[in-house]
């Protein structure tokens, strides 16, 4: 929709502060540490995200932005958007609607890789599992335990990608490292080497990390 409304006829605010109330319920106040918060942040995030995730199809159906959120009461703008470019933690402002931004899009991207129903549940769920006042890093490693529990960890590798794009780790997430390169035909390759290696000669290092040794 378009037109500056009252918060409460605005679809994305109303599904928004439900998740608040969604979030509340599972943790009893684990997220309600203050504003100037991570904990604060990922509660505004998560609502972001649960606005986001729901009006998803009515979105698409009707040829809206389904990653503008609070077009209505916003109008002509976005209130929020939960697919920009910030990152953790160079981004952060101590504001949690600010901070909470590099949240919905870590949540978006993952919605973008594995739908729906998959992210929902894992984000639900991830709620029970972080610590009292949690940090990013703990919404991560929540979310990759969520995928262990119901999962069976099929979807580590897809929470990874999402998390470290937006420079968010949990301790599970190990290394990532990304390359890229343009010129065709080229043959590269990638060795993680140990200290104790920095020395050697040549490149078949017995402790290295590489295509032909990939748990050394």
């Amino acid at each position: 929709g378009e037109g500056g409304v009252d918060d409460a006829e605005d679809a994305d605010i109303i599904l928004h502060e439900y998740g608040h109330s969604i979030q509340d319920n599972q943790t009893a106040g684990k997220y309600l540490q203050g504003c100037n918060t991570e904990a604060g942040a990922m509660g505004e995030g998560f609502g972001d995200y649960w606005a986001a995730s729901n009006t998803y199809d009515v979105s698409m159906a009707n040829g809206y932005d389904t990653a503008c959120l609070g077009e209505w009461d916003a109008s002509p703008n976005c209130l929020r958007r939960v697919d920009g470019t910030k990152h953790y933690p160079e981004d952060m402002q101590g504001e949690c609607h600010a901070d909470g931004e590099i949240w919905s899009a870590a949540l978006w991207d993952l919605f973008k890789i594995l739908g729906k129903e998959i992210t929902d549940t894992l984000v639900l769920k991830s709620h029970e599992m972080v610590p009292n006042n949690p940090k990013f890093s703990d919404g991560a490693q929540a979310l990759i335990d969520a995928d262990e529990e119901i999962y069976e960890g099929v979807h580590r590798n897809d929470i990874c990608s999402a998390m470290t794009r937006r420079g968010i780790a949990g301790a599970d997430c190990s290394i990532w490292i990304y390359i890229n390169w343009n010129t065709t035909g080229a043959d590269v390759d990638l060795h993680l080497r140990p200290p104790d290696g920095v020395d050697y000669v040549g490149w078949r290092y017995s402790n290295d990390c590489a295509y032909y040794n990939t748990f050394p």
